[in-house]
């Protein structure tokens, strides 16, 4: 058989970093105020009544560690020009007690979202992305052997401090906390400013926060 080169096209790109846990920052985020998340009129999760987490001065040395990170992945991974910013557009905590998860879900409204990590017990639960149904193999439920060319989902491993940023259409969920500690979690959205686009193309976009 002749030699096969597999052309792996149109990536989505998901950065997971570790950025550490401040004991202070993760005490202050823990006693935050929370409210129960109903799905289908079940409670499934907490999350704090402050949508806007990272304005919060108290938190500045956090949000300073996650915008780094978003800048390296927005201007030397995505190579998006210069001249558009970033910011972050809303945050808030989450918690998952026991059998709790997130389901199925993407973020409406943004760019990249992100998740921050300040309390992972061990068998608390990991983070699953799902491939778009729309792109779903059509022999799907007929793999003998799932690798990373036909999956349709993919899980990634959290530990305390670890940082994923990602595409914000990318549909993700969580395994169920299976400990008898509470998981906790910080999300958040990202969008910019700036001009996109000209008006030879007639799709130029003026966004300026």
């Amino acid at each position: 058989m002749s030699e096969v080169k597999l052309h792996n096209i149109f990536p989505t790109t998901i950065s997971q970093s570790n950025i550490g846990v401040d004991k202070n920052i993760k005490r202050h985020l823990i006693n935050e105020a929370f409210d129960f998340i109903y799905q289908n009129n079940v409670k499934n999760g907490s999350t704090t009544i402050n949508k806007y987490i990272l304005n919060n001065k108290k938190y500045s040395s956090l949000t300073k560690k996650i915008l780094d990170n978003l800048s390296y992945v927005i201007y030397d991974i995505y190579a998006i020009d210069k001249n558009l910013k970033f910011f972050i557009t809303n945050s808030w905590c989450v918690k998952h007690e026991k059998n709790d998860i997130a389901e199925l879900h993407n973020h409406n409204n943004s760019i990249i979202s992100g998740v921050y990590y300040f309390q992972t017990p061990k068998d608390c639960g990991d983070i699953i992305f799902n491939r778009n149904i729309i792109n779903n193999n059509v022999f799907s439920n007929t793999l003998t052997i799932p690798t990373k060319n036909n999956l349709n989902e993919w899980k990634l491993k959290v530990e305390e401090g670890t940082l994923l940023l990602f595409p914000s259409h990318l549909l993700h969920r969580t395994e169920p906390n299976l400990s008898n500690k509470s998981r906790y979690s910080l999300a958040f959205n990202v969008f910019f400013k700036g001009s996109i686009g000209n008006d030879i193309g007639l799709n130029r976009l003026d966004i300026w926060k």
